[in-house]
């Protein structure tokens, strides 16, 4: 290509390999993918070797996965998607695969192997700086008694097996007592809290084998009420950990049901749509110690929490002010709400607010299905705006949990929305050059309100849409496991933060040094 001639359309080449992160080995057969125009793909060579040509001048995300091994994004969720250049000054690209880990054992009772047991690998996962259970794996033992669950990437796993009634045939009318395996963690817990964590390194297979012991298993039995006829009904019976099912009956035309379980604190919990969409709920707990006969459930119409938004537009440009209502146009409202369950639990909950039209109504804001308990609030507003307030009737939500509780409809959520927010730029370096990063704008207050940014190389972070008042800011090189809403975790590092009081459309810069998250 001649001096001063422009760069065109199939001058160019990307190339690399493809090695194992752990050995530094090549990985030959992986599948590298590139999505520069049209998605292209190729194998690597015997080498781990690869080469895209006639590509054009620009940027593109590059990918690569092969059975057995996870890549980069897989062991670290919420990391950045891996970006390469082309053009004449593009030099070979390295990408790293980690080899799988894999958990196996045995399930046995009395040395008896336990043929047919649910097995699960549970995880504890950072999203958005918070935390979460995640299930990561699920299988059922062989004839054998054998499970083996793969595709694990390096971390912490805890693992939970059962329940399982111990005959084939469901029978609950019978009235004598069956015997079954209660759920339980490994090695001999009976909850999570006691369960003994298991470390899983690349490429390793850690063995782990249950011994159970039969327990009685005793049935439940009731009737529920409130069924429209014609309607799908849901019956579940859980405890904290999961759906405990050792079989339900139900017979819709007379609301009879009939289940089984072992000794346990549960919780029955029904579902059903009305004739006109209505969400229909009902639950109640049970201490399960004998057979449990004449349980009795009404379904009722769910909680549902409408959520108000009013607009106070107080910047110069925008004179109108007043509550904000749907149209048929509107592609979306000004705010996206969510309740995210306060208290960690391996059955998580959240619930988003969405736009509901009913019949001979307006269309509405609402948290649909909200299950008792307590909750934090998300609220997220679309430019130009800011969260000024966020109450459900005496709790602030910006910094308070909203307790829902049985039998009691919480009062609307009322949100104001200002305009005169302040707006931020920010640029990362890392001893005197540019770097990337992800930068945490944390208000003085409410770190559950922290916001996250990720900033490429050499590039200015825009920050619009922030409320007036004080922040810390910091630039981190990876959040990926690190709960950031949580001021203790965040706290060895707040050192190196920036502090800021923003006012009303106040524009300011910022230049942030990397600090390095410890491993």
């Amino acid at each position: 290509m001649s001096v001063g001639e422009e760069p065109t359309r199939g001058n160019f080449t990307l190339s690399g390999s493809v090695v194992n992160s752990v050995t530094g080995e090549p990985v030959p057969r992986a599948l590298v993918q590139i999505y520069m125009g049209p998605e292209q793909a190729m194998l690597t060579d015997a080498d781990g070797k690869f080469e895209f040509n006639n590509l054009p001048l620009g940027q593109t995300n590059i990918a690569v996965r092969k059975p057995g091994f996870l890549s980069e994004q897989e062991t670290s969720p919420g990391q950045s998607p891996n970006m390469v250049e082309t053009g004449p000054d593009a030099k070979p690209t390295t990408l790293k695969l980690t080899p799988e880990g894999v958990l196996l054992g045995r399930a046995d009772s009395n040395g008896e192997p336990i043929e047919d047991l649910p097995v699960k690998v549970i995880a504890l996962r950072i999203d958005q700086g918070r935390k979460y259970w995640e299930e990561r794996g699920r299988t059922t033992t062989d004839e054998d008694g054998a499970f083996r669950i793969a595709n694990l990437s390096p971390g912490t796993y805890y693992i939970a097996a059962g329940p399982s009634f111990r005959r084939s045939q469901f029978a609950p009318r019978s009235k004598s007592v069956q015997q079954g395996y209660a759920q339980g963690f490994y090695p001999a817990a009976s909850d999570i809290g006691g369960a003994m964590p298991i470390e899983v390194t690349a490429g390793q297979r850690v063995e782990a084998d249950f011994s159970l012991k039969l327990v009685p298993v005793f049935h439940i039995s009731g009737v529920l009420t409130g069924i429209e006829p014609g309607l799908g009904v849901g019956l579940e019976l859980v405890n904290d950990s999961d759906v405990i099912s050792m079989g339900m009956r139900f017979d819709a035309e007379t609301g009879e049901f009939q289940t089984m379980a072992s000794a346990g604190p549960y919780r029955l919990q029904a579902w059903a749509r009305g004739q006109n969409g209505e969400s229909l709920k009902a639950s109640v707990p049970l201490n399960v110690t004998s057979a449990l006969s004449g349980i009795r459930l009404a379904l009722a119409p769910a909680i549902s929490i409408p959520v108000r938004v009013k607009l106070e537009r107080v910047a110069p440009e925008n004179p109108d002010a007043g509550v904000f209502v749907f149209r048929r146009s509107d592609a979306f409202a000004p705010v996206n709400v969510r309740l995210i369950a306060a208290e960690l639990s391996l059955r998580n909950s959240e619930v988003g607010a969405m736009r509901v039209q009913k019949p001979g109504a307006p269309t509405e804001l609402l948290l649909q299905d909200v299950a008792p308990g307590k909750y934090s609030a998300d609220v997220e507003p679309n430019f130009p705006w800011y969260v000024y307030s966020a109450r459900c009737g005496e709790t602030n939500l910006l910094t308070e949990d909203l307790q829902v509780v049985t039998g009691v409809r919480p009062e609307p959520i009322e949100i104001v929305l200002r305009d005169d927010a302040a707006k931020m730029s920010a640029k990362v370096s890392s001893e005197g050059q540019p770097s990337r990063g992800v930068v945490l704008v944390i208000p003085d207050g409410a770190p559950r309100r922290t916001k996250s940014m990720f900033v490429s190389k050499g590039a200015e972070l825009q920050i619009q849409s922030l409320a007036p008042g004080e922040y810390s800011v910091l630039a981190l090189d990876r959040v990926d496991g690190l709960e950031y809403t949580n001021p203790e975790a965040l706290s060895p590092y707040l050192s190196n933060a920036k502090h800021v009081a923003l006012q009303p459309h106040q524009e300011i810069e910022l230049n942030l040094e990397l600090t390095r998250v410890h491993e």
